[in-house]
């Protein structure tokens, strides 16, 4: 949840020009992103049990 809403902060923010500086959007827009394959990889460890994957 958190990443999606750190995804659409960023949108928000390049599409209203509220703020003006582009490597915070980007910034921000990149945790979203790595947020969001951070828990895809723990999902798919917890449900294959994979040692691996459950250690990150």
């Amino acid at each position: 949840v958190v990443a999606f809403i750190l995804i659409g902060v960023a949108v928000y923010g390049r599409a209203s020009a509220l703020v003006t500086n582009l490597p915070i959007i980007g910034g921000i827009l990149a945790c979203g992103v790595i947020l969001i394959i951070i828990s895809i990889l723990g999902l798919i460890g917890a449900v294959k049990h994979h040692q691996v994957l459950l250690f990150f």
